[in-house]
């Protein structure tokens, strides 16, 4: 029967998205229309400390990132789910409890049904912080060389100068 072929392709199709999913280097999330999460992937667990998908399920950011965090996040939900943004992409920097800093990269979509009506959010959240660090040593460094090259300019004019004196003058 075609159905059951039908229903036996979507079934395959969903285990190889919740494969690839726990396979991809970032904290997936799915939220409702409500802003509520509906899914997120084991990363997305690990990175709030949790274990068990239940304890954040039906919950909203503030419930999990604390008011501060979570109001962003839901002013975000909010812009999206009414479409007054077409997607959020933004890098953040918070400070961990245990007072890291950390950066993270933010990414979201409202996610519509056939008739276009808006039914949910999904993003992506990836924790950028190898790449602002390297960023940051390579300003250093640019800065760095920079005060080595104007150090130099310096010395060379003094030594431009002094040559200058010593060489006797022709009349």
């Amino acid at each position: 029967d075609g159905s059951d072929q039908q229903w036996d392709t979507s079934v395959r199709q969903l285990k190889y998205l919740k494969t690839i999913a726990e396979l991809i280097p970032a904290s997936l999330f799915a939220k409702n229309k409500d802003g509520q999460y509906n899914y997120v992937n084991n990363r997305f667990l690990e990175m709030v400390g949790l274990t068990d998908r239940d304890e954040l399920l039906l919950r909203r950011p503030s419930d999990i990132f604390g008011l501060e965090r979570g109001n962003v996040a839901e002013k975000e939900d909010k812009d999206l789910l009414n479409r007054r943004v077409e997607f959020i992409y933004r890098e953040n920097q918070h400070v961990e409890e245990n007072g890291s800093a950390i950066w993270v990269l933010v990414s979201k979509v409202a996610v519509t049904n056939p008739e276009g009506e808006v039914i949910g959010i999904v993003g992506m959240i990836l924790d950028i912080s190898e790449r602002k660090e390297a960023e940051e040593r390579l300003a250093e460094l640019g800065a760095e060389i920079q005060r080595k090259n104007e150090a130099l300019e310096k010395d060379l004019l003094l030594a431009r100068q002094v040559q200058q004196a010593l060489l006797p003058q022709i009349d």
